[in-house]
Order: C-alpha cells, then structure tokens, then sequence
C-alpha cells in the first residue's frame, strides 16, 4: 500500500490506512517505536501495561486507594516525573486529534484550570494560543516571547496531562486576570 509523507505542523509524518493499523492490533494514540532498520523505517506497536509507573522501572500490582492516601500520593507525582502545572503557565501542548473547526497541532496553550482541578486529577484545561487568527471579542491579545499572540478562549478544552510537551513560559498576571474574566463572561446568563 502506497502513502506519502505529509508535513504536520513543524514535523512530518505519514498516514497509515485503518486496515494496516488493524492488522498488528494497533489505533489512533497507541505508543509506537520508530527505527530505521537497513535503510527502512520500521514502526512497532509497544504494548501497554497498566501496572507500570512511569520512571520508576518496576512493576506494581493495582490497588484501590482511600482519599487521603490517593491525595497524598497525587502530591508526590511532581517528585516522580508527572506534569506539574500552575494556572497562568504557557505549555506546548499536543490537540491532536479533533474535528470540524477545532484547532489541531501541537501548539502553545495556556492553563486557565484552577488549581484544585489539575492538582488533584491528570486532566488540565487549556486555552490554545496562535499568532495568526482573527480577532474577536472573546480573543484575548498577548505579547508571550517576543511575539503577538492570541489566546483562543474560545477553543477552551480538557485535555489529559500527558498531552502537554513542555512548559515554555508564563503569561503576566494581568493576562490571566484579563483571560479569567472573558471566561466568566461568556460563561455568564
């Protein structure tokens, strides 16, 4: 089956058909090894296993947790390699996938989630940011590294944390107080 490469944002990549796919098991967001192998790109399914923990290197079985134990461990995660974020914080952040007029790629986005949301849970609200949109009332204007930028509050959305890349800055306080704000408005009777 032929395909052909595609730029897709800053990367490139390559859009394998569902029957492919489905014949070593594999879907949409599954892990994936990429290697090259005697001048070909070779792409292996990686199994996932629900007992392991991320930078640890060892198995442990399931438990069920009390809430003060759950919550004392969820404290712990920033010490073992989770996303830790702070509302006000710019992340590059995968929106992969969506449909209709969502926007897509992997993009800046600002965490507009209150702190009792994503301290406690593996899920974060964002807000896309761009440099090229048009604007509009609930499109808030920011100057973030050196550049123009608009925040789309709009295209506000929960994502998983293990959807965010890296943190790349901070907006001023006055932003998120301006960004909260819009929010409440358009969320307002």
């Amino acid at each position: 089956m032929k395909s052909a490469i595609r730029k897709m944002g800053n990367s490139h990549g390559v859009i394998i058909p569902k029957p492919l796919l489905e014949e070593i098991g594999a879907k949409a967001n599954d892990p994936v090894e990429v290697k090259v192998k005697k001048g070909k790109i070779v792409i292996s399914r990686l199994a996932r296993d629900p007992t392991r923990r991320v930078g640890r290197g060892k198995q442990t079985p399931k438990r069920r947790w009390g809430w003060r134990t759950g919550l004392a461990r969820i404290r712990q995660r920033g010490r073992q390699g989770y996303q830790v974020v702070k509302r006000g914080e710019v992340w590059l952040a995968g929106l992969d996938p969506t449909e209709g007029r969502e926007i897509q790629k992997t993009r800046p986005c600002l965490i507009v989630s209150p702190p009792e949301l994503h301290d406690f849970l593996d899920i974060v609200i964002v807000a896309p940011m761009t440099t090229a949109s048009h604007p509009a009332p609930y499109r808030l204007d920011v100057l973030f590294n050196e550049k123009a930028n608009r925040i789309l509050l709009e295209q506000i959305r929960t994502i998983d944390k293990s959807q965010l890349l890296r943190r790349i800055g901070e907006i001023d306080r006055k932003a998120i107080t301006a960004a909260l704000a819009t929010l409440q408005n358009m969320f307002a009777d």
